[in-house]
């Protein structure tokens, strides 16, 4: 695979990453705080969207600023590789949850969130694999490790300010 290509997929696991992680952790604790799902929504489309901005802006402004001096092009690419990243991945978390407010109600609608997140991590590990030539079973237990410890912070963090709270 031709190494620019490469830096490009590069830019759409780290930012993938990034976002998966921090959706799920956001609806977890959501889900844990007894937040109705029209609230999870209000409050990712508002701030994920001003983040997906800022985001966008910030790899088109950096990557002028890293070693490998990008010229304009490759600056645009960067910056559009993070937004296609942002729109895709963000929203696997939320997925669900789009589909229970105009569509049908699922009853257990976290715990399709959270197997929708595991999928888009594989996913995210599968392309860092391939791009790192590292081993497949070692991506998959790093993406597994990942998605159970955005998990566990968003319940900890919760149950901590829950009781912080209310003592």
């Amino acid at each position: 695979m031709k190494s620019q290509a490469k830096k490009y997929l590069w830019e759409f696991v780290y930012w993938g990453i990034d976002w998966a992680i921090t959706t799920f952790a956001v609806v977890a604790g959501s889900v844990w705080a007894w937040l109705d799902a029209t609230i999870i929504l209000i409050l990712w489309f508002a701030n994920l969207l001003a983040d997906w901005f800022s985001m966008s802006i910030w790899a088109y402004l950096s990557s002028d600023a890293r070693e490998d001096s990008l010229n304009k092009k490759e600056r645009l690419y960067t910056a559009l590789v993070t937004y296609v990243s942002f729109i895709v991945l963000w929203f696997i978390p939320l997925l669900i949850y789009v589909l229970q407010y105009v569509w049908v109600y699922f009853s257990n609608a976290f715990l399709y969130a959270s197997i929708l997140t595991m999928l888009s991590f594989t996913f995210i590990w599968y392309i860092k694999s391939f791009i790192s030539n590292s081993p497949m079973i070692k991506s998959i237990l790093e993406t597994l490790f990942l998605w159970a410890a955005a998990a566990w912070v968003a319940y900890y963090v919760w149950d901590f300010l829950e009781k912080l709270i209310t003592w």
